[in-house]
């Protein structure tokens, strides 16, 4: 018997400790057609809600809160955990902001749009520079050299216009007291 519940308790932590499926994406609703027309790209961003006790410090995650989410030229109604599929628009991005309530408290987050591209570049060359300090003798030096030169060239060289844009996820987290 101790056997089965410590396999549970192991496949719990292991698996994350979620319940249930993953939430179905959200459509965000378009308050004007030339938003709709203007994206370039869409991201999802996940959006779930805490409540965190004043004392004890404990999380536990709320399922139902009812949220929205507002942005330039769009909005989205949803209940937490939700998977929102969030319209960006290159260089254009804007903020988000996501308002949920919950006994009777509400909490609102907002999100500023990431250069995802940049993002991605700044790792790579990242990854470059650590293989130079990993690498021994000259031609392990030499190629992690290379390496960041070519990182560098390509960052400087791509045309920004195509850059890809997103945004953290959001958890908000509800003070109980207890």
């Amino acid at each position: 018997m101790n056997k089965i519940a410590l396999t549970c308790a192991a496949i719990a932590v292991v698996g994350g400790c979620t319940s249930g499926p993953p939430p179905t994406p959200v459509d965000v609703n378009f308050t004007t057609s030339q938003a709709r027309e203007n994206v370039a790209t869409y991201d999802t961003v996940e959006v779930r809600t805490q409540q965190a006790q004043t004392r004890g410090g404990g999380r536990n995650e709320v399922i139902g809160v009812p949220c929205t989410m507002r942005g330039s030229g769009y909005t989205a109604s949803f209940q937490t955990p939700a998977v929102v599929n969030v319209p960006t628009y290159g260089y254009s991005s804007r903020a988000l902001q996501v308002s949920c309530a919950y006994a009777g408290r509400s909490q609102s987050a907002t999100r500023t749009p990431i250069n995802l591209t940049e993002q991605q570049i700044r790792e790579s060359q990242r990854r470059a520079t650590d293989s130079i300090e990993d690498a021994e003798g000259a031609e392990a030096i030499a190629g992690a050299v290379g390496a960041v030169i070519v990182a560098a060239t390509a960052a400087n060289r791509r045309n920004r216009e195509s850059d890809v844009f997103g945004y953290d996820d959001i958890t908000l987290r509800f003070l109980i007291d207890r």
